[in-house]
C-alpha cells in the first residue's frame, strides 16, 4: 500500500507538471518550495492528520523528508520511474496511431527538471548521513548529486549554445519559452537557484532558524538581481514578481512557527498561509490565461507553417528560419 501511495501521488506531480507545453519554471519551484516547507515546519499537523500534510508534499514535492528514515532518495526515484516508462510509453503509442512527432529525450529532460530539487535535497540530506547510510545508498545520493550539479546543467547548457544550438532549440523550446532572446542562460540560471535551495532544505532540520534565514537573504538577494540584472530576461516579468514574493512571505512566517508554541498563533499563521497559497494560485491562473490569448493570436498567424511549433517565442522561430540559411557559427 505504501508503494501505491506515493506512486498516486507522485503521479499527480508529474502529469500535471511534463504534460505542460509551456514549462513553468517558477510556478514548479514556488509550488515545490510551499510543499516542502510544509512538511519541514509540521504545518497543519497539529490540527489535521500528518497523511494530510504527506500527501500534499509527494503530490507536489517529492517523498516528504524525515530524519528517521534515509531512504527517501530510493523511494522518490522508484517511484518516479514507472511513471517515465508510462510517458515514454504514450508517447511512442501516440506516434504509432496518431503519426505524432515525439521526443523522447524532451520527456526525460522534463522529468529531470521535475525531479531537480527533490532528488538533490534528499541526495544532500543523505550525504550528511554518509557514516550511518549504507553503501548503496551512499553510492545513489553521490551519482544524484553528480548529475544534477554537474551533468545537468552541462546538458542544458550543450543545447543552448552547443554546435547545433539552432536545430536543439526547437526540439527543447521549453527552455526557452519563459525568456527572452538575449537571456537563453537563464534555465541554467534557474538550476542554480534550486541547488542553492536543496542546500537550504536538506540543512534546515539541523538548525531552522540559520537556514530559514539563508534562504530568505538567498531569495531576497535573487528577487534583487530580477529588478537589476535579469529584469529583462523574462516573457513575464509579473508572474516572476508573484513567485518571488510568495516564497519570502512563507519564508518569513516560518519564523512564528519556529518561535512560538501558541496553538492560536499558529492556526493564525496557517489561515494566512493558505490564504496567500490560494490568492496565488488565483493569480498565476489569471496571469497564464491572459498570456494564452496573446500568444493564440501569434500562432494564428503562423499557422500555415508546418515547421512551426505553437508556443515557441517569435525570436526562437526567427532564430530557427534563419538556421537554414545562415552557419550555425555566424549566430549567437
Amino acid at each position: 500500500m505504501y508503494w501505491l501511495y506515493i506512486l498516486i501521488c507522485l503521479s499527480v506531480k508529474y502529469i500535471l507538471y511534463s504534460l505542460t507545453e509551456k514549462f513553468h519554471f517558477s510556478f514548479i519551484h514556488t509550488l515545490e518550495l510551499v510543499a516542502i516547507n510544509i512538511n519541514l515546519n509540521k504545518i497543519t499537523t497539529f490540527y489535521l492528520p500528518k497523511t494530510v500534510s504527506d500527501i500534499f508534499t509527494f503530490t507536489f514535492f517529492g517523498v516528504p523528508l524525515n530524519q528517521s528514515e534515509y531512504l527517501e532518495l530510493i523511494y522518490s526515484i522508484l517511484g518516479s520511474f514507472p511513471l517515465l516508462i508510462l510517458f515514454i510509453i504514450k508517447d511512442i503509442i501516440s506516434y504509432l496511431v496518431y503519426k505524432k512527432p515525439t521526443n523522447i529525450k524532451a520527456i526525460c529532460l522534463k522529468f529531470c527538471l521535475i525531479s531537480f530539487l527533490p532528488f538533490l535535497t534528499l541526495a544532500i540530506k543523505d550525504i550528511c548521513y554518509l557514516e550511518t547510510n549504507s553503501f548503496i545508498n551512499s553510492f545513489i545520493a553521490i551519482f544524484v548529486i553528480s548529475f544534477m550539479v554537474i551533468g545537468l546543467p552541462a546538458y542544458i547548457f550543450d543545447i543552448l549554445y552547443g554546435k547545433s544550438r539552432l536545430r536543439t532549440r526547437k526540439k527543447y523550446y521549453f527552455l526557452l519559452d519563459n525568456f527572452t532572446k538575449n537571456y537563453k542562460f537563464m534555465s541554467i540560471i534557474y538550476l542554480l537557484q534550486k541547488i542553492i535551495d536543496s542546500i537550504g532544505l536538506a540543512l534546515y532540520s539541523f538548525n531552522p532558524i540559520i537556514f530559514n534565514t539563508f534562504l530568505l537573504i538567498w531569495k531576497a538577494l535573487f528577487l534583487f538581481l530580477n529588478f537589476t540584472i535579469f529584469k529583462n530576461s523574462y516573457e513575464d516579468f509579473i508572474n516572476i514578481l508573484i513567485n518571488s514574493f510568495l516564497q519570502i512571505s512563507i519564508l518569513l512566517l516560518n519564523y512564528g512557527f519556529i518561535f512560538t508554541n501558541s496553538i492560536t498563533v499558529k492556526i493564525v499563521l496557517n489561515v494566512i498561509y493558505c490564504l496567500e497559497l490560494f490568492i496565488y494560485i488565483i493569480l498565476c491562473c489569471k496571469r497564464t490565461k491572459k498570456i494564452k490569448d496573446v500568444e493564440l493570436e501569434d500562432d494564428i498567424e503562423l499557422a500555415n507553417n508546418d515547421r512551426i511549433t505553437p508556443g515557441i517565442p517569435d525570436w526562437a522561430i526567427r532564430e530557427y528560419m534563419e538556421s537554414f540559411e545562415e552557419d550555425d557559427n555566424n549566430i549567437l
